[in-house]
């Protein structure tokens, strides 16, 4: 997906501009928050279905431990934390994170196991903006 700024300059997009996508549909970037990497995440964000609907919140994030490299995240929903893997994940932003699951896909997501594989680190996001694996 490519997106253009519909005015100039990125002091117009931290401002709140509606954009435009190559996929069609006009967003507004402050509603859906700064693009952020994994490890920014924040305990608590909303996690979004394909079709806007709420899935559940961030609970933890898996990560691989030598890598850096993401694996998935566990949802809170009101059936228990369930495990959204990598390739679902659309987008990671500051204010929510957008998965192209369907509602149906999302109902039936599998129940997050509660120890991670080998080689796999689970951590909890901070609230604060300083989230991230814990070091050591």
């Amino acid at each position: 997906m490519i997106v253009r700024l519909a005015g100039p300059g990125r002091a117009a997009a931290d401002e709140g501009m509606n954009y435009e996508s190559s996929e069609g549909g006009v967003g507004n970037l402050m509603e859906e928050g700064r693009p952020v990497a994994y490890t920014a995440l924040e305990n608590g964000t909303p996690v979004i279905s394909r079709s806007g609907h709420t899935i559940g919140t961030l609970d933890r994030v898996l990560g691989d431990d030598k890598g850096f490299i993401l694996h998935g995240i566990v949802v809170k929903t009101g059936k228990g934390p369930r495990l959204v893997a990598r390739d679902a994940i659309e987008r990671m932003t500051t204010t929510q994170i957008l998965c192209t699951l369907t509602d149906e896909q999302a109902r039936d997501l599998p129940q997050a196991p509660s120890i991670p594989a080998s080689g796999i680190k689970s951590w909890i996001p901070r609230k604060a903006k300083t989230g991230g694996p814990p070091k050591g």
